[in-house]
């Protein structure tokens, strides 16, 4: 996207990811018959690592501020997740 807007990027981009299956299934490049029905979007990804341009690392689940939009959460870990992002009060 930056290259499109005549950008360049001085870092790789981070994705982070609570995966440890997706995680091992981008640091091997052979499909498993598992897998095969996502080469195209595999082969994207594991260009732009190769590339540098972005960067996979491990994340905690309970760090993972995306899953407050796309999972159900226990109330502790969805008021935690309000708090870091400033839409609910401490008290």
């Amino acid at each position: 996207i930056l290259t499109k807007l005549s950008q360049c990027a001085s870092a790789p981009c981070v994705v982070y990811n609570d995966s440890k299956a997706a995680r091992e299934t981008l640091n091997n490049r052979a499909l498993s018959h598992a897998t095969r029905h996502l080469a195209i979007d595999l082969a994207w990804i594991m260009d732009r690592i190769a590339n540098h341009e972005v960067t996979v690392l491990e994340s905690s689940t309970r760090q993972m501020l995306a899953d407050l939009l796309t999972k159900g959460l226990p109330l502790p870990l969805l008021r935690a997740f309000l708090l870091r992002l400033a839409y609910l009060s401490p008290n």
